[in-house]
């Protein structure tokens, strides 16, 4: 029988292969639409000398801004499909985690799920109806956001003279090249920011909703917060991991960086990893107890006590 230190390792190593495939389909998306963009705009652009009120008046005769937006659009419409998948696969690959860790519990304890047939396939449309709004509104607020800031870019660039293909070029860069911003670079990074927080927050809240109905049969049932503690970890995931809270109440957060200081879920902040977890007294019998989590985690941070600051490796 698997024991829960297996199981929780199998878990966050598949959850960050989870959130890896959805970032991937978020940079293919944007780096279709970037080269999309850039040649549509050098495509249409005359290539004649111009003063810069004559390139701006060129600009403007072309549509090239209301190019873009119309592109972004498209934009965020892909970005909504990605983004229900991975809402559905994140609630559906939580519910299959829940059904295991609910089988390293004794089938004494485990049976009055058993015996009401626990079907937690309804959960799954709870996260898509809770959570799909809020990332797509997040993804049409960025690709807006990146549009206005792309039609400023071009038409401030051909103000101050500067040639086209260039500036196209500079502020659709994959990374910041030469002296100015790479506009493009910071919408797709976001992006991917996004979807990676939307991956975890809808794979815990996922968690969470099925540990409450686990908790209608086994009262002593809780919920756990469990982090990969390594060099990258940051300080706030190190110093809530192992930490157990009843189902309907908020995790403490002391650590930076955090967004409140009372969470119910992870992400608890950009590019956290932290994943929520089944405890029951039991557990603590067998496999990874809470003092082997608490154990490990006052390790790291001593080990970065006694580090020097030179040393210290950047945290994600």
């Amino acid at each position: 029988m698997p024991n829960r230190s297996g199981v929780l390792d199998r878990q966050l190593t598949a959850l960050e292969r989870h959130e890896a495939t959805a970032v991937r389909r978020v940079a293919a998306a944007y780096r279709k639409a970037r080269q999309e963009i850039v040649d549509r705009l050098i495509m249409r652009w005359p290539g004649q000398v111009m003063t810069p009120n004559q390139a701006v008046a060129m600009a403007r005769q072309l549509g090239l801004v209301e190019q873009i937006d119309a592109r972004l659009r498209q934009l965020e419409g892909e970005l909504g499909m990605i983004l229900r998948d991975t809402v559905t696969s994140s609630s559906e690959f939580a519910i299959e985690q829940m059904r295991q860790e609910l089988a390293l519990l004794p089938p004494t304890i485990r049976q009055p799920i058993a015996d009401r047939a626990l079907s937690f396939g309804a959960i799954n449309h709870q996260m898509i109806e809770r959570f799909l709004p809020v990332a797509v509104n997040d993804a049409q607020l960025a690709t807006r956001a990146l549009s206005l800031q792309l039609g400023r870019e071009l038409q401030t660039g051909l103000i101050q003279g500067q040639s086209f293909d260039s500036l196209v070029r500079r502020m659709m860069a994959s990374t910041p090249t030469g002296a100015g911003p790479a506009v493009w670079a910071r919408g797709e990074n976001s992006a991917m920011l996004m979807v990676r927080r939307t991956v975890i927050t809808s794979e815990n809240a996922a968690k969470v909703a099925t540990l409450a109905e686990v908790n209608r049969a086994i009262p002593e049932v809780r919920k756990q917060a469990i982090a990969t503690i390594g060099r990258t970890t940051t300080d706030c995931c190190i110093r809530v991991h192992g930490q157990i809270q009843p189902v309907s109440e908020p995790f403490q957060l002391t650590g930076e960086p955090r967004f409140a200081d009372e969470m119910m879920m992870p992400s608890f902040h950009w590019n956290c990893r932290t994943s929520v977890a089944m405890h029951h007294p039991v557990f603590e019998q067998s496999g990874l107890s809470t003092a082997d989590m608490r154990s490990s985690a006052q390790a790291e941070l001593r080990r970065r006590e006694n580090e020097p600051a030179g040393r210290r490796e950047r945290v994600a």
